[in-house]
């Protein structure tokens, strides 16, 4: 089964995150996080990626990163191909080193990306296994670099700084330690809400963002086409939600018409069958629409009568 395509654009921002595929701490072996780390800062040099934030953990890491050119797919294959290759040999092993694939969302600008940023630099914090203050000499990631005079020109530490108010220097991160104890303090009991809303769906981003990329790549949508998958489902089904909204909205209609209207209404009718083009299932058409059950939106949507229709004609 082909493997289902990844939005990508040019500067575009995502939350990479992958995880081992050893039940023990893939990082924690014998130098293989600092192998990872080595890898992924030569890819990025190389792909011209900017790293505003990664962090490797015992047995999975998280990026957020920005990439200039539209060529995640492509260097995230090498990136991950190159470690694997390392970690295989000097372990005398074979076999997949990651568990599946990494999963890529496309975060918006602003808040989101923030947001990211800080909960990247805190994910050791939020673990349990050090603190704030801690965070400067502890474990692998951008936070530790970016105390350093020189670090790595792929990491990007002067964004973020500057979003805050902050001077791209030690102030500025002495700044930004303080800034992360007071977060680190405010989200202490929403760490798992947090986390999940960071890692869930195909974006990190508000309706009209997400509804704007939909617009804008339609090519990407149509490329995997009936494809499954959590993420890509969810996107398919907010494309079908924005066309639902911007009909009612073009129709004069509310959300109260689709309650009060019968279940084969022309004007949900006429939106049943442009959902269908766009490849919504009748199953979701029926739910959304309140259209009864699947075969009467089939038969709808192709001109044939319901069966209670035809019923209703022969008693006429």
């Amino acid at each position: 089964m082909p493997r289902k395509p990844r939005l990508e654009f040019e500067g575009a921002k995502y939350h990479v995150i992958g995880r081992g595929n050893y039940r023990q701490e893939l990082f924690t072996m014998g130098g293989a996080g600092e192998a990872f780390e080595r890898a992924l800062l030569e890819t990025a040099e190389s792909a011209r990626w900017r790293i505003h934030a990664f962090v490797v953990m015992s047995n999975h890491y998280h990026l957020a990163l920005e990439t200039p050119l539209p060529n995640l797919s492509e260097w995230m294959g090498r990136l991950l191909g190159v470690f694997a290759t390392r970690f295989n040999r000097f372990r005398g092993e074979r076999g997949h080193v990651f568990q599946g694939r990494y999963k890529s969302l496309v975060v918006e600008p602003g808040t989101h990306w923030a947001g990211l940023i800080d909960c990247i630099h805190l994910n050791p914090v939020r673990a349990g296994l050090c603190s704030v203050e801690e965070l400067e000499t502890f474990g692998l990631g951008s936070y530790q670099h970016y105390w350093q005079r020189k670090f790595p020109a792929c990491l990007e530490r002067s964004t973020f700084l500057a979003e805050l108010g902050f001077p791209d220097n030690r102030r500025g991160m002495r700044n930004y330690a303080r800034y992360l104890e007071v977060v680190a303090e405010e989200d202490a009991s929403k760490h798992e809400e947090l986390m999940q809303s960071y890692t869930r769906g195909w974006a990190l981003a508000s309706k009209e963002y997400k509804k704007a990329l939909l617009e804008d790549h339609r090519e990407w949508e149509a490329a995997f086409g009936s494809a499954s998958g959590e993420e890509y489902q969810m996107m398919r089904e907010e494309l079908w939600e924005n066309l639902v909204t911007g009909y009612l909205k073009e129709q004069k209609l509310g959300e109260a018409a689709i309650m009060r209207d019968s279940k084969s209404a022309p004007w949900k009718v006429d939106l049943a069958r442009k959902l269908r083009k766009e490849g919504a299932r009748n199953r979701w058409i029926a739910d959304r629409l309140r259209m009864g059950d699947v075969s009467r939106v089939s038969a709808l949507v192709h001109g044939r009568d319901t069966p209670s229709e035809r019923g209703y004609r022969s008693v006429k």
